[in-house]
C-alpha cells in the first residue's frame, strides 16, 4: 500500500488511528499549503503569507512572502525559511541532488508596464531553486514583457520541466493570444518549444503518463481536447469530443489524471449550482469516449489520487451542522460509485482541502493545509500550517467495517461466482451488478439469502468490474476474472 499526501484543510478526528499532528505558526496568515516529500523521506511545506488584520480585509503592500517549513519523516520540524518570493498558482518538485524548484506565476507589472503604475494582468513564469537547506540559489521570471500566463507545469525528469500558458498583451482590449507549450530546465531555460494560434488554454492540464509521454487536455470553444506528445514535443496523438456549452467542464473547476489501467479520469466542480450534480466524475479512453459518468453532492473538492488496490480517492469539505468546516475523504471505484466515505472531525478550526499527492511510501496519509486561517478573527487567528500523519489503513478498515463482512469468490471463476453476506442490510435490498471493462453492465442481481450464486456462463473471457450497493449506497466493489477451463 502506498502513502499519500492530501494538501489542503485539514480536520481532526482522534479515533482515526492518527499517529503525529504538527502546527507550524508565524505572525502571518498563512494559507495555500503546497507540499513535496523529500529524498530522505521528511517534507517540505510552502505557505503564502498574508497579512494577519483582523476585521479588515486588506493591507497596502502586504502579503508577498512564502513560508517554508522543512520536516524529518514524522513531522518534526528541521528548520523554517521565510523567502520574499510568492510564485502564484505553483508546484514544488524534489530534485535528485536535493534541492526544490519552485515553479509559478508572478505579476511584475510594477516594472513591466511602462508606466510604472502597477496595472493588473502583466504576469510571467517565476522559477525559485532552493538548496537542500531553503537557501535560494537563483530566481528567474521571464519573459521580460510579462505577457505569458502560465496554466499547468509537471516534471518530465529531474530538473525538467513541461509548461502550459499563453501570451496575450494585456493592455490591448483586442489582442490575440497565442498558446504555448514548452519545455525548459530549472534555470528556466527553455529548450523546446511549440505554438497555438488564437489559443487562449484558458483551461489546460498536463499529465505526466507513461512511456515518455506528456498528454495535454484543454477546452476550446464546446469540446474537450487531448493531445499527446513525446518529450521532444512531436505530436503522438490527438482527440476530441464535445461537451455542452452549460457542462461541469465549462463552468467549473477540474481535476484530471491517468489511471493505472491508461484511461483519464476527471473530477470537476461546479461552483455555480448546490445540487446533487455540483461535483461530476467522468471516466474516458485514450479516444476521450466516455466510459463511465456520475455525480455527487460534495463541495469543494481536491484533486484525486489512485491507490495500489485500484480506489480512487478524493477530498472534499464536510460542513458540520454547526457550520464547521472538515475534511472529508471519499474513495470511487473506475464506475465512478461512492464506495466508502470518512468524515475527519474539527470542532475548533474552519478549515477547506487544496490538494492531495501520492507519495511513494508505507501506507500512510499525509495531510498539510491551513488551521485558524483567514476568518480575520482577532480571537483565534492568525492561520497556521500544519501536518497531519494518519495511519491509512487502520482508517478505512474503521469506516468500511461492512465491507469485510462480504466476501467473493472463486476468483479467478470459470462461471459460478459465490457471495457470502455475513448480515443482511435490513431493508432486504442488495443488489450486485456486473460491468464490463468499458462500462456497460452487463448482470445485475438482487440478493436476499446470506450465500448467493451469479452465473457467467454467458459471459466471454476477461475481466470484469462488480459493485455491490444497500439502497445505493456501497458495501463493496472490485474486479473478478472469467477463464474458461
Amino acid at each position: 500500500m502506498k502513502k499519500f499526501i492530501l494538501f489542503g484543510i485539514f480536520c481532526l478526528f482522534a479515533t482515526l488511528g492518527i499517529s503525529q499532528y504538527h502546527v507550524y505558526s508565524d505572525l502571518a496568515n498563512l494559507s495555500s499549503q503546497k507540499i513535496v516529500q523529500m529524498n530522505d523521506g521528511g517534507y517540505l511545506i510552502a505557505a503564502y503569507e498574508y497579512c494577519y488584520t483582523p476585521h479588515a480585509t486588506a493591507i497596502e503592500g502586504c502579503g508577498f512572502a512564502t513560508h517554508l517549513v522543512r520536516t524529518n519523516t514524522t513531522g518534526d520540524t528541521l528548520w523554517t525559511k521565510r523567502i520574499d518570493q510568492k510564485p502564484w498558482n505553483s508546484k514544488l518538485f524534489n530534485n535528485n541532488d536535493g534541492s526544490v524548484t519552485f515553479i509559478g506565476t508572478t505579476n511584475q507589472s510594477y516594472s513591466c508596464d511602462g508606466f510604472g503604475v502597477g496595472l493588473w494582468g502583466f504576469s510571467q513564469v517565476q522559477v525559485l531553486h532552493l538548496n537542500s537547506d531553503g537557501e535560494l540559489l537563483h530566481e528567474i521570471h521571464f519573459p521580460d514583457n510579462c505577457e505569458l500566463v502560465m496554466k499547468d507545469v509537471t516534471d518530465i525528469g529531474d530538473q525538467l520541466f513541461a509548461v502550459v500558458g499563453y501570451y496575450i498583451s494585456p493592455i490591448f482590449i483586442n489582442a490575440i493570444p497565442e498558446g504555448r507549450l514548452f519545455i525548459m530546465n530549472s534555470d528556466g531555460e527553455i529548450l523546446n518549444q511549440i505554438t497555438f494560434e488564437d489559443e487562449f488554454f484558458q483551461k489546460a492540464k498536463l499529465i505526466k503518463a507513461a512511456g515518455n509521454e506528456l498528454q495535454l487536455l484543454y477546452i476550446k470553444d464546446d469540446e474537450l481536447h487531448l493531445d499527446i506528445y513525446d518529450y521532444q514535443l512531436n505530436l503522438i496523438h490527438t482527440a476530441s469530443t464535445a461537451i455542452s456549452e452549460n457542462s461541469c467542464l465549462q463552468n467549473g473547476k477540474f481535476f484530471v489524471d491517468q489511471l493505472h489501467n491508461g484511461d483519464l479520469c476527471v473530477f470537476c466542480e461546479n461552483y455555480q449550482i448546490e445540487t446533487d450534480e455540483r461535483v461530476q466524475f467522468t471516466r474516458y479512453d485514450m479516444s476521450l469516449n466516455e466510459l463511465a459518468q456520475n455525480s455527487f453532492a460534495l463541495n469543494r473538492i481536491t484533486n484525486f489520487v489512485e491507490d495500489e488496490d485500484e480506489k480512487i480517492i478524493l477530498a472534499s469539505t464536510y460542513t458540520t451542522p454547526d457550520t464547521i468546516k472538515n475534511t472529508m475523504v471519499t474513495y470511487f471505484n473506475y464506475m465512478g460509485d461512492s464506495i466508502t466515505s470518512k468524515v475527519i472531525l474539527n470542532d475548533l478550526a474552519d478549515e477547506r482541502p487544496n490538494r492531495m499527492l501520492l507519495d511513494n511510501t508505507d501506507g500512510d496519509f499525509v495531510i498539510t493545509g491551513s488551521v485558524f486561517c483567514c476568518n480575520y478573527d482577532s480571537i483565534i487567528g492568525p492561520g497556521k500550517s500544519f501536518l497531519l500523519l494518519e495511519d491509512q489503513i487502520t482508517g478505512l478498515n474503521q469506516v468500511e467495517d461492512r465491507t469485510t463482512s462480504i466476501n467473493v469468490y472463486p476468483n479467478p471463476t470459470s462461471n459460478i461466482v459465490r457471495i457470502d453476506l455475513k448480515e443482511l442490510s435490513k431493508s432486504g435490498q442488495i443488489n450486485f451488478r456486473l460491468f464490463a471493462p468499458m462500462g456497460r453492465e452487463v448482470l445485475s442481481r438482487r440478493m436476499n439469502k446470506f450465500t448467493f450464486e451469479v452465473s457467467l456462463n454467458k459471459l466471454n473471457d476477461g475481466l470484469y468490474f462488480y459493485t455491490i450497493s444497500d439502497n445505493q449506497k456501497m458495501l463493496k466493489s472490485g474486479k473478478i476474472l472469467k477463464i474458461s477451463k
